[in-house]
């Protein structure tokens, strides 16, 4: 048995961000999917079914993903690159 990860994905409410996200989810990971829209954090979350945390976040902005990776920290998880 493989040890569970998280993982951080960007892109997650369609395309291969999505089919990545739900394949890591049902394979018992947790997943943290950035997502466009607080409308698409509830389609992702409802579609992990608990193993997907959704946040909005725009890729584009180098202070926006500082303050997510901040935010993901203080929450006690551990992301790795």
């Amino acid at each position: 048995m493989t040890a569970k990860k998280t993982f951080f994905i960007t892109g997650t409410n369609s395309g291969f961000g999505r089919a990545i996200a739900l394949a890591a989810a049902q394979a018992d990971h947790s997943v943290i999917g950035a997502v466009r829209s607080e409308a698409a954090v509830a389609e992702i979350e409802a579609a992990g079914r608990g193993r997907i945390h959704g946040l909005v976040l725009d890729v584009t902005s180098s202070q926006a993903i500082r303050r997510s990776w901040r935010k993901q920290r203080r929450n006690s998880v551990r992301l790795t690159c």
